[in-house]
C-alpha cells in the first residue's frame, strides 16, 4: 500500500486511467489548490473529471455519513477512481470508506494530521497518503534513482498509464511479434496479482494488466489494440498488430 505522495503533478502522472465501455468519471473531492491542480493536469490529459468541492460543516459526524452514502453509493457506477483532497481529514476518511464499500477503485485519501494517518495507514481498501512524507520520497527517489524518476518530471504529454488486455488476438502473442503504436514501451504486466518484467520473448495473456507509457496519442491506440473502448476517438487508429 502506497504510504506517502510526492507533488500533485507527479501524483497525476501516476493515478491509473480505467477506460470502461459505460462512460466513467474520475473524482476529484476537495476546495484545495492541490486539488485543483490535479484536476486541471487531469483535464490536459483529456480525462473525464467531476470536480467537487464540499462546503459541509463538522458539527454532525453522521451527517457527513449520509451526504457519502447518499452521493457514492448512487453514482458508483460511473466512478473510474477517486482522490478525496478536501482540507479536513476526517471528511477525506468518511468518504474514502463509503466509495471502497461501493466498490470504486482506486480511492486515494490524503490524511494530514499524523495520529490519523497512523491510525488508518494500514487502510487495505483504499489507499492513503500523508503530505509530510512527499518530499522525503521525492528527494529519495531522485538521489537514489534518478532516471527513472525523470518519468515524474515529463511532459504532461508523456503518460503512465494502467491498461487490461481484452483482445484476444494478442493472447499467447510473444512482446516481439506486436507492433506497438508510435514509440509506446510496456514496462510491465500484472498478471494474477505478481509483477512481471516484460521483455521481447514475454507472451501477454488476456487479463493482463500492462503498465505503459507513451504519450496521448500512442496510449489511445494501444488501448484500441488492447481491446479497450476509448470514448469513440479511435476511427482513423489503423489495425496491423502483428508483425509477419
Amino acid at each position: 500500500m502506497l504510504t506517502s505522495v510526492i507533488s500533485p503533478i507527479a501524483f497525476g502522472k501516476l493515478l491509473p486511467k480505467h477506460v470502461q465501455e459505460t462512460k466513467k468519471s474520475l473524482w476529484i473531492i476537495g476546495e484545495s489548490a492541490g486539488a485543483q491542480l490535479l484536476v486541471e493536469q487531469a483535464r490536459e490529459r483529456g480525462e473525464d473529471v467531476r470536480w467537487i468541492q464540499p462546503h459541509v460543516g463538522l458539527e454532525n459526524e453522521v451527517t457527513l455519513e449520509e451526504i457519502a452514502k447518499k452521493n457514492i453509493g448512487e453514482e458508483a457506477g460511473y466512478i473510474s477512481g477517486m482522490v478525496l483532497y478536501t482540507e479536513i481529514d476526517q471528511l477525506n476518511l468518511t468518504f474514502a470508506k463509503e466509495a471502497a464499500k461501493a466498490g470504486i477503485q482506486p480511492v486515494i485519501c490524503l490524511v494530514r494530521d499524523m495520529a490519523l494517518y497512523q491510525e488508518n495507514r494500514d487502510e487495505t481498501e483504499f489507499v492513503v497518503v500523508q503530505p509530510q512524507f512527499a518530499a522525503v520520497s521525492l528527494v529519495d527517489q531522485l538521489v537514489h534513482y534518478p532516471i527513472s524518476t525523470q518519468f515524474l518530471k515529463a511532459p504532461a504529454s508523456l503518460q503512465i498509464q494502467e491498461i487490461p488486455l481484452q483482445n484476444r488476438v494478442l493472447h499467447q502473442q510473444r512482446l516481439m511479434k506486436i507492433n506497438l503504436p508510435g514509440r509506446l514501451l510496456i514496462l510491465s504486466i500484472v498478471r494474477d496479482g505478481e509483477q512481471i518484467v516484460a521483455h521481447g520473448e514475454t507472451e501477454l495473456h488476456v487479463g493482463d494488466i500492462l503498465i505503459v507509457v507513451g504519450s496521448r496519442e500512442d496510449i489511445e491506440a494501444f488501448h484500441v489494440m488492447a481491446g479497450v473502448s476509448y470514448s469513440g476517438r479511435d476511427k482513423n487508429i489503423s489495425r496491423p498488430w502483428l508483425k509477419e
